[in-house]
């Protein structure tokens, strides 16, 4: 599978912290997660013509989705938990 642009994964890390605006060191890990997930997802959508490599790229893209929705899951519960512990005080 070609690859994109390391650049592009350095813009979707700007695009996805300037959107999650992460605090904390894990927080910011998982907003790193996000990104690589989302650009993995382009990878896979940038070869989607590629019959041969179909099974790899059925494989790539289930396991970039999972990634993508568990690191943004737990993103939203550790920022939530923040928030609300801020409030408490």
């Amino acid at each position: 599978m070609p690859k994109l642009s390391p650049l592009r994964l350095g813009e979707l890390s700007h695009e996805i912290a300037a959107a999650t605006r992460p605090v904390t060191t894990l927080e910011k890990f998982l907003a790193q997660e996000i990104a690589y997930a989302s650009w993995e997802l382009e990878r896979v959508r940038a070869n989607t013509q590629n019959a041969a490599a179909e099974t790899s790229l059925n494989a790539a893209y289930n396991r970039a989705t999972r990634n993508w929705n568990r690191a943004r899951k737990e993103l939203g519960k550790l920022q939530s938990a923040r928030v609300n512990h801020a409030t408490r005080l």
